[in-house]
């Protein structure tokens, strides 16, 4: 697949995301049984994971319960990634029996790691994620991280593939902001449903534009 980069490769790649927990996933990792299908005619033993420009063999094991897991190999991503419980993780086939891992931390952000402190690109956070709840529908608080990068408008702009909808933005001083008036209609319109997980992405800070993507764990 040519001319993917990190920027994209979202947009263009066959995934599957999964929030980790260490009890159930240190050791090896389940492929969701509906990306299988996605691997047909491209299935092979050995994988490489790529993430933070480096990369790990794996083995994609499947069982005798017709369930892929990552297996040999798996632990040591774990380790190298400092991964821990409620960490979310979004893998990203590109081909040649490869895939990118972005991850996130607890709080939906990019997580940060100590060879990357130094590069002065990393030192802020423009993407957070939540998952839907009730209380939810009718405001979602950003966090600070994202908030002090925003410009004071009242509104902000979520944007899905090429459809936008325009929402309140609310308390940009004291107050955390938060989006407000418009999510409904932007979750009905969308067909959101709680228990969704939804990341937000900063792509413009000037005029307070997200890209928002959906996906159900």
């Amino acid at each position: 697949m040519k001319g993917v980069t990190e920027a994209n490769i979202y947009d263009v790649s066959p995934e599957f995301r999964i929030i980790f927990f260490d009890v159930h996933s240190s050791d090896r990792l389940k492929i969701p049984p509906t990306f299988k299908k996605k691997l047909e005619g491209v299935f092979t033993s050995e994988y490489l994971l790529e993430s933070r420009g480096k990369t790990w063999p794996v083995t994609l094991k499947e069982v005798h319960d017709n369930l892929l897991y990552l297996d040999s190999g798996w632990p040591e991503f774990v380790k190298d990634s400092a991964l821990v419980s409620g960490d979310f993780l979004v893998f990203s086939y590109i081909g040649n029996s490869k895939f990118h891992v972005g991850i996130w931390d607890k709080k939906g952000c990019r997580k940060k790691f100590p060879d990357a402190v130094a590069n002065p690109r990393t030192k802020f956070c423009n993407t957070f994620q939540i998952s839907l709840r009730p209380a939810y529908l009718r405001y979602v608080i950003i966090p600070r991280e994202v908030g002090k990068l925003l410009n004071k408008h009242r509104k902000c702009t979520l944007k899905v593939a090429n459809s936008w909808w325009v929402v309140n933005c609310t308390g940009h001083e004291c107050d955390r902001p938060r989006f407000g008036a418009g999510l409904i209609q932007f979750y009905k319109d969308n067909k959101v449903k709680v228990g969704d997980i939804v990341t937000f992405q900063l792509i413009s800070e000037h005029d307070n534009v997200f890209t928002v993507d959906f996906s159900r764990p």
